[in-house]
């Protein structure tokens, strides 16, 4: 067993869309995740265009051989737009193209039987898909984006093995701290305080529970996981072989 993980990220530099930590929040996340990864890529700035996050994905993917965990993300702008009347959420690439729910729901579906993938996604209107003086907000208007005609399914199938934590609740805003995201800056704490022999459902208590880290009144975001129990009680050194 091993871990492999992706580090996406974009600040949006030289744009009125820009953000100041995306990018530290990926060189963080890979200097507290690396001493345990068998492989680790980073995806920053430009390179972080649908095309390269889709071709970065799928090479990290292939990585992966039963009992593997592959961990990605994603820290930028988020967006929410309604299709056939239906809500659904999408990462903005740094190119502002739309990288849709259903869309990397059907990529982190591409992948060897009995892997496991973890998601974080530190953007804006991410619990659907699944930031401070003064705090920015990771979102922007759709108008500014380049949408591509995508059709979503009747109903997005559960993704086996999977765990997706997300910023915020769908309606919510992820934040900015210009330290970090507020949510990866509360998720790379609770790891300190319990290592890698954390589970991944402590993590969560940790940070959204009843007494967690989020939400503050600085930062009114409540980050969300979606898991199985089963997974939620593995750890990360589980997969550590």
């Amino acid at each position: 067993m091993s871990i492999h993980a992706l580090f996406v990220a974009t600040n949006f530099e030289g744009t009125q869309n820009a953000l100041p930590d995306c990018i530290l929040d990926a060189r963080n996340w890979r200097k507290l995740l690396e001493p345990y990864c068998a492989s680790s890529t980073l995806l920053l700035g430009k390179k972080a265009s649908r095309n390269g996050i889709v071709k970065a994905g799928r090479k990290w993917l292939d990585r992966l051989e039963p009992g593997d965990l592959g961990i990605l993300l994603f820290s930028q702008h988020g967006a929410r737009e309604k299709i056939n009347g239906v809500w659904h959420e999408a990462i903005v690439c740094d190119d502002l193209e739309l990288l849709y729910d259903f869309e990397s729901n059907d990529l982190l579906r591409r992948r060897a039987p009995k892997t496991h993938v973890v998601a974080l996604l530190d953007t804006c209107h991410s619990g659907g898909m699944p930031r401070g003086n003064p705090r920015i907000a990771r979102t922007i208007p759709l108008s500014r984006c380049t949408r591509h005609k995508a059709t979503p399914p009747a109903k997005m199938r559960a993704l086996r093995n999977g765990i997706i934590y997300a910023g915020c609740e769908p309606q919510q805003y992820s934040y900015s701290t210009g330290k970090g995201g507020a949510m990866s800056l509360a998720m790379q704490k609770a790891i300190g305080e319990k290592g890698a022999d954390c589970t991944f459902g402590w993590l969560h208590r940790r940070v959204a529970g009843k007494h967690g880290l989020l939400p503050t009144d600085e930062f009114p975001q409540t980050p969300t996981v979606t898991a199985s129990v089963a997974n939620l009680r593995r750890t990360l050194r589980s997969f550590v072989g």
